[in-house]
């Protein structure tokens, strides 16, 4: 679960950074 977090959090710093 630990590295789904990870990588949701990554996914939304795309976004924003989009």
């Amino acid at each position: 679960a630990e590295g789904v977090y990870n990588q949701r959090l990554q996914n939304l710093a795309v976004t924003l950074d989009k």
